[in-house]
């Protein structure tokens, strides 16, 4: 951008004279262009801002452009110029709707806007009676905090356009902005593929992130493949446009007559020009690699617009048709290295044209469910901005094992959060930028603006395509390159609507508004700033505690299929991680006390820690217990309860209030947290209250959670603790809802009720299938009786029978093997023999099925065919020197099996 700097400084009427206000003006306009790259190469890296960190990055980048360049305008005086467009009619559309969802209402208004909040939020309505109050909802928004760092994006989204618009002065300065979009997607890109290649599973190759690797497939910087592969498709219009533009400037010069004049300018002219070729492969090839079929989509969206576009314009000639051939030839070419055939697996979804191929395990299908119902029912604001992982699991209809933060689809998020205000004001902005392209590809004057408006309408094109599948719009530096690419498509179609003049699309302000609209900028910047900051400051140790708890969770799950039920030094490391997490939470709250999900977390912790603690205690009690206990006192205040319990527990009571306050703050923050109400529940006899209220705190979280398995899971735990039949059924009602759906709940189900319930009824009741049968038989041989074992025997036999014929061969051989385990324990060796045999006949070439079908062939005296099948393992593993062993036993005792046949056969004959 020293170019934009450059074609400034020609301007003597603007910077004449060495005055400090001129100067001044320069430093800003400096500033402006190092933000603007900033945001281009900079906040990329930092996860393409969709954690807290990048956002931060990126919001401090935006503002900064904004501020400095309506000081830069501010400076210049009566010479500076406000550039006229619906975007600012749009822009300050979108920044009352969302500050309007912030704005405290009285109870009449609020119900009247969004009645779904009073039908929602049963305890934070002051005319119900019947519920204990935890105060009095006012905000549009169900997740103020979320709102606020949405509007704080909004706010950065807002004056990163008008900067990038007013920096757009003439053609030039629009042809090296796009050139500057293309070498970010060509940055990114090789850098992407050099961390795939060399990577070792972490960001960087030092950064560890939660949920996501470098392993596979590419990604670059961003956290999500669909993310990165959208990233360079913006950037393929743009390149490809570059490369257009010299393309014709070299065919301008031959038809000129200087195509013979061999300079070392042209040689170089050349060079550069397959050098952009080669890395508009490369982007391609990147973004194939990312194995992202929205990508894909979008890429052929993006082509197929520019083709169109150029054809119209007959920009379309022999050698441009001849760089797009070699283009396509070097993309093969490169996935002929690798990864053709994946391509092509993964993009084979889109010619099969079924929906299932395409959502193979209906994720899609049910998030857009959800927030359909979520959008009937939102009226025109919505649940708020950034809300969307907190309403959304209210009107999902059947469990799932993934939360979806976004809708994968920007439209439907965008209503959802926004409601039909939100959505109409999308439409009419898609609308004005549809107009934009129109004029700026109709009346480009010029074949230079003609190939800058198609390579631009190109990238928008891609985005609004994308969005149908993804959420795009969501990720900041996505945002970004879409943000310049509506700048130059405005810039195009006003200056090709006047042909070079500005009279109607800029006019001169006031100095006096200027400097006004200078303060509005940085006041909202500073604002911006101070929301963000916290969250920002605070990711890294909330990245922590989620990595801690990734690997505590693993520890838990393994140990329920393990059923270890005392191992200390495994109890040991449980609670050195639960401390741990504790730690990084209070660390994260203290930077961002906002946070409503890790006010939550702490919470639970907070409980499970208490309960750890009275696990060692001399005066062990569970909650439960103490629970009971402090019903049937019937303690007169609050403060005489806590002095019981400090005497009681020590200091250990401390944790239960602790755990109050988190959750009580968590519902504050967000009332949708249904965990928080759970865990409110199982204090609420710290208030002094009944089974009733626990009833309704419990309520309240399965009615906004219906579908979540872990937290019904610990619904119905309370229930059977308060060891009444109306609440025991309602717990058996629930876990049997969830049972067949993955998750740990089902062994924590089967951990509580084995032994507790005759084998029989259980399997009748839960019907459980063949993976979660070696638990079940697992926890039964250690509670249960013989008759039981005898049942979860035949009823495995009968599972294994029906469901391994339509089984992949691999789970098939391990139905009949974990049945064979059940028969070897039971002392049924023929019984063994014949699973194996099922296994074998249902997967012949897997090694451990044949060798395990050999040994019991060898022991049930069948030497001649255990020789077969442990010969076919002895060929794959040679090195074994125990199968080696084995065969030669078989061997040995089937040459006089088999003399004896022999002489029986002769003696008969």
């Amino acid at each position: 951008m020293q170019s934009w700097q450059a074609s400034q400084n020609r301007q003597p009427n603007v910077y004449s004279g060495e005055s400090p206000r001129v100067a001044a003006a320069g430093i800003c306009l400096h500033i402006v262009d190092v933000s603007l790259q900033g945001t281009l190469f900079v906040a990329p890296l930092f996860f393409g801002g969709r954690d807290a960190l990048g956002r931060l990055i990126f919001v401090i980048l935006a503002c900064l452009a904004g501020v400095a360049w309506f000081g830069h305008q501010s400076l210049v005086g009566h010479h500076a110029k406000w550039t006229r467009s619906a975007g600012t009619a749009i822009a300050l559309a979108a920044l009352a709707l969302v500050t309007a969802q912030l704005v405290p209402l009285q109870g009449d208004l609020l119900h009247k806007l969004a009645p779904r909040n009073c039908s929602l939020l049963a305890f934070w309505t002051p005319d119900v009676q019947e519920t204990p109050q935890l105060g009095v909802w006012r905000t549009l928004s169900l997740a103020p905090h979320e709102t606020r760092l949405a509007l704080a994006t909004l706010v950065s989204y807002c004056l990163l356009f008008f900067a990038a618009v007013g920096r757009l002065r003439q053609i030039e300065d629009i042809k090296r902005l796009v050139k500057l979009i293309a070498i970010s997607a060509i940055g990114m890109s090789v850098f992407g593929l050099v961390q795939f290649f060399t990577s070792n599973g972490r960001f960087f190759w030092f950064y560890e992130y939660p949920f996501s690797s470098t392993l596979f497939p590419v990604k670059g910087s961003f956290t999500c493949r669909n993310h990165f592969a959208h990233f360079l498709v913006l950037g393929v219009g743009p390149l490809c446009g570059w490369i257009l533009l010299r393309l014709f400037k070299s065919r301008s010069k031959a038809e000129q007559g200087v195509a013979n004049q061999r300079s070392p300018m042209r040689s170089n002219g050349s060079w550069i020009t397959l050098c952009l070729c080669l890395s508009a492969a490369v982007v391609i090839f990147a973004a194939l690699l990312s194995f992202s079929r929205g990508g894909a989509l979008a890429l052929v969206v993006a082509g197929s617009v520019m083709l169109f576009t150029y054809y119209r314009r007959r920009l379309v000639f022999g050698g441009s048709l001849m760089g797009v051939g070699f283009l396509g030839l070097l993309v093969v070419g490169m996935l002929s290295f690798y990864g053709y055939e994946q391509v092509v697996t993964r993009l084979d979804d889109f010619a099969a044209g079924s929906i299932e191929d395409l959502d193979h395990s209906s994720g899609r299908r049910k998030i857009w469910a959800a927030n359909v119902a979520a959008i009937q029912q939102g009226g025109l604001f919505g649940a708020g901005a950034g809300s969307h992982r907190e309403i959304y699991p209210t009107y999902l209809q059947e469990p799932s094992e993934v939360e979806y933060l976004y809708a994968e689809n920007g439209y439907l998020q965008v209503a959802t959060e926004n409601g039909w205000l939100g959505i109409l004001i999308l439409a009419f902005s898609i609308a004005v930028v549809g107009h934009w392209c129109w004029k700026a590809n109709r009346h480009a004057p010029s074949d230079e603006q003609g190939i800058l408006a198609g390579a631009v309408t190109a990238g928008l094109a891609a985005s609004v395509a994308h969005s149908c599948v993804d959420f795009v719009w969501y990720i900041p530096s996505c945002m970004t390159l879409t943000i310049f690419l509506l700048a130059c498509i405005l810039r195009l179609a006003q200056l090709g609507n006047e042909q070079g003049s500005r009279s109607h699309s800029q006019v001169a302000l006031s100095n006096g508004r200027w400097w006004a609209l200078t303060g509005s900028a940085a006041a909202a910047s500073v604002w911006a700033f101070s929301v963000s900051f916290g969250p920002g400051v605070a990711a890294n140790d909330y990245r922590k505690y989620q990595l801690t708890a990734i690997a505590s969770n693993s520890q838990a799950v393994e140990k329920l299929k393990s059923d270890q039920n005392a191992e200390p030094e495994f109890g040991d490391h449980q609670r050195l991680l639960g401390d741990t997490m504790i730690v990084h939470l209070r660390r994260a709250l203290s930077r961002n006390p906002n946070s409503a999900r890790a006010h939550q977390r702490l919470a639970a912790k907070y409980l499970t820690k208490f309960s750890e603690c009275q696990l060692r205690a001399d005066n062990a009690m569970s909650l439960d217990q103490i629970r009971d206990t402090v019903t049937a006192s019937q303690f007169q205040s609050a403060n005489e309860l806590r002095k019981w319990l400090l005497v009681a527990f020590g200091k250990n009571s401390e944790l239960l209030y602790r755990a109050r306050f988190h959750a009580l703050h968590a519902l504050q923050l967000c009332p949708l947290q249904g965990r928080a109400y759970a865990n409110l529940a199982k204090l609420s006899f710290l208030e002094g209250r009944g089974q009733e209220t626990l009833d309704l705190y419990l309520r309240q979280a399965q009615r906004l959670r219906p579908h979540d398995c872990k937290l019904l899971y610990e619904i119905g735990e309370q229930r059977i603790q308060l060891r009444s039949v109306e609440q025991i059924k309602m717990a058996e009602q629930l876990w049997l809802r969830i049972f067949h759906f993955p998750g740990a709940h089902q062994l924590k189900i089967i951990h509580y009720l084995a032994g507790h319930s005759p084998a029989p009824v259980f399997l009748q009741a839960f019907q459980p299938d063949s993976s979660l049968l070696p638990y079940l038989w697992q926890r039964y041989r250690i509670l249960g009786s013989s008759e039981d074992w005898r049942s979860i025997a035949a009823y495995a036999k009968d599972i294994a029978e029906r469901e391994c014929p339509r089984q992949s061969p691999y789970h098939a051989a391990r139905t009949w093997h974990a049945l064979a385990s059940m028969q070897r324990d039971l002392g049924d060796l023929d019984g063994v023999l014949e699973s194996y045999q099922h296994a074998f006949l249902a997967a012949p070439n897997i090694y451990w099925v044949r060798r395990e079908l050999g040994r019991r062939l060898v022991r049930a005296g069948h030497y001649s065919h255990a020789e077969t099948h442990l010969r076919w393992c002895q060929a794959r593993h040679p090195e074994d020197e125990q199968l080696q062993t084995e065969l030669i036993e078989a061997t040995k005792r089937r040459l006089p099996q088999t003399a004896q046949r022999t002489h029986q056969s002769s003696s008969r004959r």
